[in-house]
């Protein structure tokens, strides 16, 4: 009866990280799964999407537009793509955001910011991991 307790609590809270609205993660709940936005934008990349890519930069979903920021700086580093005058703008203002987003770092620690402090690498985990950082590792 415990275990099933256990399971049934785990089954729970994994769906209900899934679903917690402006939440972004590369290694979330019990399993260590990625977010929603990081597997839509891993499977961007892999297909090499570029297009669609660009337009997540105005897309309302604060953790999708934050995460297509830092994309798009590194295909545009490499070669891949030349943003127009619009993106970079957009870009700007993303830096100065005051947008909330919530950090998922494994199953127990999570952490409200600005699309500000991620963008420019003020809040970091307790192991000083930042989330930017992560991201440039995993997609360069």
């Amino acid at each position: 009866m415990k275990n099933l307790f256990i399971v049934f609590f785990l089954l729970i809270s994994h769906m209900l990280m899934g679903q917690i609205k402006n939440t972004i993660g590369f290694y979330c709940g019990y399993n260590g799964d990625p977010s929603s936005t990081i597997v839509m934008m891993d499977n961007l990349v892999k297909k090499s999407n570029f297009k669609l890519i660009r337009k997540k930069l105005f897309d309302p979903d604060n953790p999708t537009k934050c995460l297509a920021v830092i994309v798009c700086e590194i295909l545009e580093k490499k070669g891949e793509i030349k943003m127009t005058k619009i993106e970079k703008d957009e870009i700007k203002n993303a830096y100065r955001s005051e947008r909330k987003i919530i950090i998922i770092y494994g199953c127990a620690y999570k952490k409200q910011t600005t699309m500000k402090n991620i963008l420019n690498e003020i809040d970091c985990n307790k192991s000083g991991d930042y989330f930017k950082r992560m991201a440039i590792k995993r997609y360069k």
